[in-house]
């Protein structure tokens, strides 16, 4: 009975890895310059999930065909694919070093978020008004700074004169408070071009995306070198 068993088991672990194979195999013919980062089996019968550029896709276990989408739980009314684009984005997240925040720290900490934030954003603004209240329901806010607009731009400017001062808190909450900078507080910023955020760009023969800043792909939001420090 052992020995039927363990010929079982080979017999699928085989099919299993040919199936993957299969599947791979499939992805790099339709996105040739795709780099595949996992696959696993898909909660749906002879269906693989795989990630491909931090992109959730589906395959079916013969090779034949991928489905880029949801997938949702019926009896559950869950949505699948969140859950594995939720656990890549904290991954994402997890990279980026504290060095690359700003921290506004509650005094008795029971959760963190990390916040993409832009001086400019009338959204964004409102939040930070309550920065005292959320921190003092013990939650502690990480800021990475996203400058919607780009570069240049006056909004990364912003971004710059944040980033270079010699208090960071104090000076991001000037500039969401006054919306401006003023120009005797800093002399001069350099500012290195960011990476773009991969959750918004395609690549040569991947997938077009949607564009969204907290799709955790991002690399650095902003990439900063200062030549000066503020008074």
């Amino acid at each position: 009975m052992k020995q039927w068993t363990m010929l079982a088991l080979a017999l699928v672990t085989g099919a299993a890895q040919a199936d993957e194979a299969a599947v791979r195999a499939a992805v790099q013919r339709l996105l040739p310059n795709a780099v595949i980062e996992s696959v696993q089996p898909a909660a749906m019968a002879d269906v693989f999930e795989v990630v491909a550029n931090g992109e959730v896709l589906y395959v079916g276990a013969d090779g034949q065909h991928l489905l880029q989408g949801r997938l949702y739980d019926a009896q559950r009314r869950a949505d699948l694919t969140a859950s594995t684009e939720n656990g890549l984005r904290r991954a994402a997240l997890a990279k980026v070093g504290e060095e690359k925040r700003i921290r506004f720290a509650a005094a008795e900490e029971k959760h963190r978020i990390t916040i993409f934030t832009d001086v400019d954003c009338g959204y964004c603004r409102k939040l930070h008004k309550e920065m005292s209240a959320i921190n003092a329901a013990g939650i502690t806010v990480d800021y990475l700074m996203f400058p919607r607009a780009g570069q240049p731009s006056a909004s990364y400017d912003k971004a710059g004169y944040v980033w270079c001062a010699v208090d960071r808190q104090d000076a991001l909450t000037a500039s969401m408070s006054a919306g401006s900078c003023r120009p005797t507080s800093a002399r001069h910023a350099r500012i290195r071009s960011p990476k773009p955020c991969s959750s918004g760009r395609s690549s040569p023969g991947s997938v077009r995306r949607r564009s969204s800043p907290a799709t955790a792909r991002c690399s650095v939001a902003i990439s900063i070198r200062c030549n000066w420090r503020s008074a």
